[in-house]
């Protein structure tokens, strides 16, 4: 090997090194997503507040989304998808168009009665070149804001193109609070459940002439809060789900709760005439001394059954749950 050749490798060497020292290092940033509920208990007829931050590299974003699902012991109850700061804008892959409870027809309804059968009629499109998983899902608010009804009618391979659309039959509960109600629909890439995130901001539609605000926040905070149906409501446990993609990361988080039947005292889930009776045949009545004590009569567990008790009875008297 020659000298010449030697000394032009060592140079070749050397130039590479410096280049390699001026290249800036790929930084790798951190998204962070948070979710929290303002109890861990919650009565029927309460209302829930869940709330989080997003942040990428503890810096609070801004203008990013988040979709929200949460399920009761059995099935979907909430699907939302919420955005932090600003709403941001487009354009979006995917992106729901209209949604709206119609006739069999596609006409919308403004007025529905109790019991009544409509359709949910949610148009939606990819404007991307290639063929896209899409989940579209939603959730039917009461005039009280409770969840009436969740589900994932899609869950497709979604081509290019302008024009799809489902048209998914309901029928609205024969016990259902009469008033105004909305629609909120979502399009995900999957379940939030397992890490699907929103590819555009949710659309809704109001029927019996109601009117209800996007939810909104500042900085990186998302917020929704909804209120638990009295009557019909699953008890147990609920899981509250959250999943978001900002510029190129993923994160999901979640968190869980317990709903309960308060002044429930004879187990039947239904607060009525009947526990009222248990509670008088208890009431005066002290733990560990009168024999006439029934724990389930103590409604706010101090040990006492008295007129404490009979307030949080009377606040929930009516109430019922499944």
């Amino acid at each position: 090997m020659s000298k010449k050749f030697l000394a032009i490798t060592a140079i070749l060497f050397a130039i590479s090194l410096l280049w390699a020292s001026q290249i800036t290092p790929a930084q790798a940033y951190t998204l962070t997503i948070s979710i929290a509920t303002d109890k861990s208990i919650y009565n029927v007829g309460e209302i829930v507040q869940t709330n989080g931050n997003l942040t990428l590299d503890l810096v609070p974003v801004s203008g990013a989304l988040v979709a929200l699902q949460i399920n009761d012991r059995a099935l979907p109850y909430v699907f939302r998808t919420l955005y932090t700061g600003a709403p941001p804008s487009g354009p979006w892959y995917v992106e729901i168009t209209s949604a709206y409870i119609g006739d069999t027809n596609g006409n919308p309804l403004t007025s529905l009665r109790r019991g009544a059968l409509c359709y949910i009629w949610i148009y939606y499109q990819n404007t991307y070149e290639y063929s896209l998983n899409v989940t579209i899902a939603f959730t039917i608010y009461n005039v009280n804001q409770s969840p009436l009804f969740a589900q994932t009618p899609i869950r497709q391979l979604l081509p290019p193109g302008t024009g799809y659309f489902v048209a998914y039959a309901w029928q609205i509960p024969t016990d259902a609070d009469p008033g105004p109600a909305t629609i909120y629909a979502s399009a995900f890439t999957a379940l939030p459940m397992n890490g699907g995130t929103p590819y555009s901001p949710e659309k809704h539609s109001t029927f019996n002439i109601t009117k209800t605000d996007l939810p909104t926040s500042l900085g990186g905070n998302y917020n929704n809060q909804f209120q638990i149906a009295k009557r019909n409501s699953r008890l147990g446990d609920y899981n509250a789900y959250v999943a978001s993609f900002y510029q190129g990361y993923m994160e999901t988080n979640s968190t869980s709760y317990e709903v309960i039947l308060l002044g429930d005292i004879n187990g039947d889930k239904f607060i009525n005439v009947k526990d009222a009776v248990l509670l008088n045949a208890a009431f005066g009545s002290h733990e560990g001394q009168d024999p006439e004590y029934n724990p389930n009569a103590d409604l706010n567990k101090d040990t006492y059954i008295n007129i404490k008790d009979a307030v949080i009875l009377g606040a929930n008297y009516g109430n019922s749950a499944i």
